[in-house]
Order: structure tokens, then C-alpha cells, then sequence
């Protein structure tokens, strides 16, 4: 669906975004184009936030519509990369241009191509969008056991030992990732994820190589977040294994698993069991 939305925009256009026209564009100009050109992003977005704000209205769950963490986490990648240029700046000139002149200096980091007016409109719209989708999305997330209470964790067990052949998985993988270092270490990495994200969205959001490759992420983004971590999330809802005996009630097939985390947690730190104390 997203590749297709994206392949449906004009091609033309698309490569006209990716440097400033020479015949200096106004601002008023280049804005239409690229709200045009980030429509269905846009159109999307809203209506998402638009129908999920409905849904937790109407059943009485508590929302917010800009958390102040995502909009603190919005601000400061592209804040960080203006830093980071500058900082750039000040030290090629202060170590290889001579004589050094801070009109100089101002005139390279206000010209440096990395801040065209294209560039700075273009990221503008997905990174202001950003902070709203996604206190859209936690907040939807935790009124998800409200809305329809946990009632998979069973069926995913089950399915599990389906799936592994009368096994859970965590007893098949316990050789290999259960000495504590290595349960630190793969705690670590999973933690990445998150890191990771953002760099790649803000990367995203910044890159005027490939506007059509762009937009097709950006839409993969909403979706997947919004469709996968919301609607589904919602249709399956589920809690994990970790409280599976205070959700079901039942005998707890991970006990031994839970009991092996919290040991190995006291000789190498477990960031994942900071993030289950927190749900």
C-alpha cells in the first residue's frame, strides 16, 4: 500500500526536491510543494491521530496529544546536527583558514548546504508530525487492557509449544544465551533498538538523495506503528510472558525462566528487567 502511494507521485517533482531550484523559490512556494508532496503522510497521520483520540474520548481513557518527552526527543536530533555542523565549522576554521574571521565562519555554517531552505522545509513536516503520532500511540497503547483486557497470553503459549515442537522456546535457547554475561550482553543489544530507530528516521528525515525511497519509510513508519502497535496490539491483546501468572491465573511455564533473569541480574545488569519492572 505505502510503495504504491509513493510510486504515485510524480517523479519529476520528487527529484525537483532534492536541491534548492536556481531560480530561488520563495518560501510560500516550496512549502505548498512540499506539503504536496507529504499529503498522504500528512492525511494519514491526522486521521490516525484524529480516530484513536476518538475511540479513548468516548470510552473515558486518559490521552495526551504531546507528551513533552516526544517532543523533547523531536527537537533535539536536529537541533544536535545544527551543533554538530557548527562545531565543524569552528574547528576547520580555526585550524585551517587563515586569517580567521567570524564573518567567515558565520557565513560557511549559514551557506553549508546541509541547511538549505529545501532541506530545512522538507524534514520540518515529518519531524513536527513525529511527536504527535507518537504520544498518539503511547497513549492509545496504555488504555489497550481497558479497551479489551489481556486475554491471548494462553494461546500464544500454547501456539509456542505448537510452533517448537512440545518446547518453550526460552528452554531451547537457554544453553546458548543463558550465562549471565551473555544475557547482559543480548539485554544490551536488544536495548539498541530504540537508538537505532531514531537515527535511521531522523536520516530519513533529512535525506533529499531519494524523495520517493524516503516517502515509502515514512509511510512504512506510520503504519507499521499504528496498524502493528496499535490495532493489533489491540485485536490480539496480550500482556507477555513475563506476567503470565499474574494475567492468567494459571501455573506459570516461565517461572524457572524468570528465576534464572533475576539471578544472573546480580553479577551482569539486565536492562531489560528495568523496562518489565516499568509494565
Amino acid at each position: 500500500m505505502d510503495r504504491a502511494i509513493a510510486q504515485s507521485f510524480d517523479q519529476a517533482a520528487q527529484d525537483q526536491l532534492a536541491h534548492d531550484p536556481p531560480s530561488q523559490e520563495t518560501t510560500g512556494a516550496l512549502l505548498r510543494r512540499c506539503l504536496s508532496h507529504h499529503s498522504w503522510l500528512i492525511i494519514y497521520t491526522l486521521a490516525y491521530v484524529s480516530i484513536a483520540v476518538a475511540v479513548l474520548s468516548l470510552g473515558g481513557y486518559p490521552h495526551d496529544l504531546l507528551m513533552v518527552s516526544y517532543l523533547v526527543s523531536a527537537l533535539l536530533p536536529p537541533l544536535a546536527a545544527v551543533l554538530f555542523v557548527a562545531i565543524g565549522h569552528i574547528l576547520h576554521h580555526g585550524l585551517h583558514v587563515r586569517p580567521f574571521r567570524w564573518a567567515g565562519l558565520f557565513a560557511a555554517i549559514r551557506d553549508d548546504e546541509r541547511f538549505t531552505k529545501t532541506r530545512v522545509i522538507f524534514a520540518a513536516i515529518p519531524t513536527l508530525l513525529f511527536p504527535v503520532f507518537s504520544s498518539t500511540f503511547t497513549s492509545f497503547k496504555n488504555a489497550i487492557p481497558a479497551i479489551i483486557p489481556f486475554s491471548y497470553d494462553r494461546d500464544f503459549m500454547l501456539l509456542d509449544r505448537v510452533l517448537h515442537f512440545g518446547h518453550d522456546p526460552w528452554t531451547l535457547l537457554q544453553p546458548l544465551l543463558g550465562d549471565p554475561l551473555v544475557t547482559s550482553m543480548t539485554s544490551y543489544l536488544y536495548n539498541l533498538w530504540l537508538p537505532l530507530m531514531y537515527l535511521i528516521f531522523y536520516w530519513q528525515v533529512f535525506s533529499l538523495k531519494s524523495p520517493q525511497l524516503r516517502m515509502q519509510y515514512l509511510l512504512s513508519f506510520v503504519l507499521l506503528w499504528s496498524l502493528g502497535g496499535n490495532l493489533l496490539a489491540l485485536l490480539l491483546s496480550s500482556a507477555g510472558p513475563w506476567l503470565y501468572p499474574e494475567i492468567t491465573g494459571l501455573e506459570n511455564p516461565y517461572g524457572a525462566l524468570r528465576e534464572q533473569l533475576l539471578v544472573a541480574d546480580q553479577q551482569f545488569k539486565n536492562w531489560s528487567l528495568e523496562a518489565q519492572a516499568y509494565l
